[in-house]
């Protein structure tokens, strides 16, 4: 499955020169992408804010790194681990603490 997006001021498929799909251009079977995933990427090359360059998206629910080129086209996903902690919060006080000393 290739990922694309386009909207208003945004080239589109029809728009760019024909180019044969490579391997990165598809995920591995039973790998799916996330509707937040795909809004996001949708939203960072309409609104232009990666300025045509390729970017990445963390995925903390599904535990992966989903990489863009400058188009918003797919090119290329893998697994990730990002902590044992469920969402954006620390315990009060970890921050100043050694990662041996942070508890599990």
């Amino acid at each position: 499955m290739a990922l694309a997006f386009a909207c208003s001021g945004v080239a589109s498929a029809q728009d760019a020169p024909a180019q044969p799909l490579a391997s990165v251009d598809e995920l591995p079977p039973g790998q799916e992408v996330s509707d937040t995933v795909i809004e996001l990427a949708g939203w960072v090359v309409a609104s232009k804010d990666n300025q045509g360059y390729p970017f990445a998206i963390m995925d903390k629910a599904a535990a992966q790194v989903l990489v863009f080129g400058g188009d918003g086209r797919l090119r290329g996903a893998t697994p990730a681990l990002f902590g044992s902690g469920i969402g954006d919060h620390t315990a009060p006080g970890v921050a100043g603490l050694a990662l041996r000393e942070i508890p599990g």
